[in-house]
């Protein structure tokens, strides 16, 4: 479990990153933001896989939906 924790502690890392680069040129996204490190907080108490599998999905649930006020457009995702 200490390697699934190290990835998704770097992933939601880069996701970070790529919402402050949007953020600091004008983009409307600290609520994302701030939910999101709420997020990479709670990976540190996370008891089994299953936890940190919902927890990463949480952290893309968020990103990918601000892939709309990123771009300006709305985007449809379609699985």
């Amino acid at each position: 479990m200490p390697l699934a924790y190290e990835f998704l502690n770097a992933a939601s890392s880069n996701i970070l990153s790529n919402l402050t680069y949007y953020k600091n040129r004008g983009r409307d996204l600290e609520e994302t933001i701030v939910q999101i490190k709420e997020l990479k907080k709670s990976l540190k108490k996370a008891d089994s896989i299953a936890y940190l599998m919902g927890v990463e999905g949480n952290i893309r649930d968020l990103y990918y939906a601000a892939f709309n006020t990123i771009v300006r457009n709305k985007i449809e995702f379609i699985k």
